[in-house]
């Protein structure tokens, strides 16, 4: 015969069974919320990039706006709402240098990845917010080129030092 122990343990484990669907709903649906909002708020960017230059990292393909003078190098982003995550700013410079950046009427993070001559990455600066104007970032390395990418989009891209980058 069953103790009064064992009606209890039953009863609680069949409300703890009928209760198991409803919060494994309710886990999933916000789940689905939270990635829904996230790939919308970095995805849905509608703001004009020219396609330059063709970037392939790893397998992945990107398209880069090219800043190869003062004046363009000057602007950069700033003054766009947001970058897509298949676009990026390349940097193309005379000659490799210790070239500082800033985030001076920048609306949005982004990385910014410094690479040498061979187009290899020498260093790395990662969610670089807006509001750290008037600070520089700069590579202890020399660089030619630098590449700026939506935040978080060096990590997706598995970049690190050494890395190569292919562009013509």
């Amino acid at each position: 015969m069953p103790s009064k122990k064992d009606a209890k343990t039953k009863s609680a484990l069949k409300r703890l069974r009928s209760l198991w669907l409803p919060i494994t709903s309710a886990v999933v649906l916000l789940s689905c919320i939270i990635l829904l909002a996230a790939t919308s708020s970095t995805e849905s960017c509608e703001e004009q990039y020219s396609t330059d230059k063709r970037i392939v990292v790893g397998l992945a393909s990107l398209n880069a706006e090219v800043a190869d003078n003062d004046a363009s190098r000057q602007v950069g982003l700033s003054g766009k709402d947001c970058i897509p995550a298949n676009t990026a700013m390349l940097f193309i410079f005379d000659e490799p240098a210790k070239y500082a950046f800033w985030m001076k009427d920048m609306r949005f993070p982004i990385d910014i990845v410094w690479l040498d001559a061979a187009r290899k990455v020498v260093h790395i600066e990662q969610a670089v917010d807006p509001e750290t104007y008037p600070k520089t970032f700069t590579s202890n390395e020399p660089a030619l080129y630098v590449l700026e990418l939506r935040s978080g989009r060096a990590t997706e891209l598995g970049l690190q030092r050494g890395s190569t980058i292919v562009f013509r």
